[in-house]
């Protein structure tokens, strides 16, 4: 294995390890509820930390921003460290995420809270100056980020208590690639907020498998979780018991969501991309792939701080250059007569 992931599995650790006292229970908020497949690589990146340093059993809480505002914040302990999930949602683009955080802030002051690895934008000074007061009025908030412009703005935040930590799904290590490949070049490309460049652009490459991720086909387990919500609002006493079924739910979710991420990948010989877990994943799974960046260098500044994808990752600035540099990436791959697994399919 690449010396380079471990040894983000290991910073992880470091980082972590005296924030978290021995003995402490530890309650997770944002679960990531939602089709983006990144934010489940985060999650069960998470879960491994905890996992490999004996807190999985100490987890008393896990909850997601909706089932949060249908029951209440709950009653912790005073010596539960809260954790808030990581990811690229610190800032005033997605907002429901970073009221969701400051929320928690405010309601439990006397609590050690730990913001997981994040990327921080924030186009508005107004909301950076409001996440300023209520963040910094915690006396015990620490904020890990993810990239050193994130860390510029987070010491602003918090002056004290923040560091710089590999993202949560780095810790996973490696990740086996589910499905052999079936086209030439797969474009997993963003369709929110964040994309950047003409979708119509992307199309005029027939050769290019393009795809995203945001979409989910209908799933039992979906339809599940959208009743236990329901149940939760209207039967708060039967609170510990749905918990525990939802708990449970979560963990099948999230592993069910990375691994349709991880396939859609997995179909190209060679991937374009400009999400950054979508790079995070191909690393793991080692599928040479090209990167684009979205609309404010997420990728590019994760790549600076953690050296990811060196050997197999390339990097661009237009999409048209990036389906260059993958046509060369498979033609070099099949003049050195490499085997493949699979048929490769034309578009």
């Amino acid at each position: 294995m690449d010396r380079t992931r471990t040894a983000h599995a290991e910073t992880i650790d470091n980082v972590l390890a005296p924030l978290i006292p021995r003995g402490a229970a530890v309650a997770l908020f944002d679960f990531p509820n939602y089709p983006n497949v990144g934010d489940s690589a985060i999650w069960l990146g998470t879960r491994h930390y905890l996992q490999r340093n004996g807190l999985i059993g100490r987890l008393i809480h896990i909850a997601d921003i909706r089932l949060s505002k249908a029951t209440g914040l709950p009653d912790l302990p005073s010596d539960c460290v809260i954790l808030i999930q990581g990811g690229g949602n610190f800032g005033d683009i997605w907002p429901h995420h970073q009221n969701h955080r400051e929320w928690i802030a405010r309601h439990y002051p006397g609590n050690r809270i730990i913001q997981l690895p994040q990327s921080i934008h924030f186009d508005d000074p107004a909301n950076l100056e409001r996440t300023q007061r209520v963040l910094g009025a915690h006396p015990d908030f620490h904020l890990l980020v993810r990239d050193h412009p994130s860390f510029t703005i987070a010491e602003r935040i918090c002056p004290n208590t923040s560091r710089m930590c590999p993202d949560m799904a780095l810790g996973l290590t490696s990740y086996s690639r589910p499905v052999s490949p079936k086209y030439a070049i797969v474009a997993l490309m963003r369709t929110d907020k964040e994309q950047r460049g003409s979708p119509k652009r992307r199309a005029q490459h027939p050769d290019v498998r393009l795809t995203d991720w945001l979409e989910e086909p209908a799933h039992w387990m979906v339809r599940l979780d959208r009743m236990l919500a329901l149940l939760h609002s209207r039967y708060p006493r039967k609170l510990p018991p749905l918990q525990r079924l939802h708990r449970e739910l979560y963990e099948h979710l999230a592993e069910w969501r990375m691994a349709r991420g991880s396939s859609l990948l997995a179909e190209g010989q060679v991937v374009i991309t400009d999400r950054l877990h979508a790079h995070i994943l191909c690393v793991l799974m080692d599928i040479p792939h090209v990167v684009l960046d979205n609309s404010y260098g997420k990728i590019a500044n994760l790549r600076t701080a953690w050296s990811t994808g060196t050997e197999i990752c390339h990097s661009t600035s237009d999409f048209d250059d990036a389906v260059r540099v993958a046509r060369h990436l498979v033609s070099a791959h099949q003049q050195r007569n490499r085997p493949l697994t699979a048929p490769i399919a034309e578009q």
